[in-house]
């Protein structure tokens, strides 16, 4: 038979599409049948799946993608400023300095009675920082013993005291706070300045969050300008406007 007649052509053909078969269904078993040489086709793939000899899934076989190292935050201590109140967190120290303060005053004991602006870091609602009130804008400034990311400023926003002998209360006798500025040097040299109005008038610590402000910049000094108060509604009014406590909460790096 010669190598040019179409029957040799056509044997040619269909051994070859039998080989080929052949092949075919080779490469469909040796996966299955020999799941330990899953690493030869796999590896040509898009998405590889590495298998050890007894078919399982060797992660230390696959490929994995670089990352980029993300920056690793200093540790921080939570830190609360004043100097008796109890509360999570490392207590360290802030100095205070007021406008103006009202003069000395007696109780229904005729006991004396101090107004100063440190008052309103002892954490006693008893005692108190007044100051005269004529709509001008009294402050008050706090500087911190160190650096500190500041998270809250927590405030009681008027006299929070009833007289120890008589039990009539002086919260509504003198003014009490509505609005307030805060204007906070930042260590990058910017001043953060926001406000907080319409304090509710309630005899509570009252809590303010600076993180949209402040964010996670350290500050040093920390000034409260009073913008607005509620007048007096009491029989025996006094013309001062009065904040109980002041409290900072935040954390600093170690």
């Amino acid at each position: 038979m010669s190598d040019r007649s179409p029957l040799y052509i056509s044997n040619r053909l269909m051994y070859g599409g039998v080989i080929c078969l052949v092949l075919g269904i080779l490469l469909w078993l040796i996966p299955v049948l020999f799941p330990g040489w899953c690493f030869v086709w796999c590896a040509t793939t898009n998405d590889p799946v590495v298998t050890d000899s007894a078919g399982q899934v060797d992660v230390s076989l696959v490929p994995t993608q670089t990352q980029t190292p993300q920056r690793a935050e200093p540790p921080r201590t939570l830190v609360r400023f004043n100097g008796n109140c109890e509360g999570q967190g490392r207590i360290i120290g802030v100095d205070v300095i007021a406008s103006n303060y009202a003069p000395q005053s007696q109780d229904d004991a005729g006991n004396p009675t101090f107004y100063y602006p440190y008052h309103t870091l002892d954490c006693r609602s008893d005692t108190s920082w007044r100051t005269p009130y004529q709509y001008d804008n009294p402050w008050l400034q706090y500087t911190f013993a160190q650096p500190v990311v500041l998270q809250q400023v927590i405030l009681n926003p008027g006299y929070d005291k009833s007289d120890p002998y008589t039990g009539r209360p002086r919260w509504f006798q003198n003014w009490r706070v509505r609005s307030v500025r805060f204007d906070v040097a930042l260590s990058n040299g910017s001043v953060c300045t926001f406000d907080w109005f319409d304090i509710p008038d309630e005899q509570r610590m009252q809590t303010y969050n600076l993180t949209s402000c402040v964010g996670t910049q350290e500050v040093r000094q920390l000034t409260m300008t009073i913008l607005d108060a509620r007048p007096p509604i009491d029989s025996d009014p006094r013309e001062f406007v009065a904040i109980s406590d002041m409290m900072f909460e935040g954390y600093t790096y170690d």
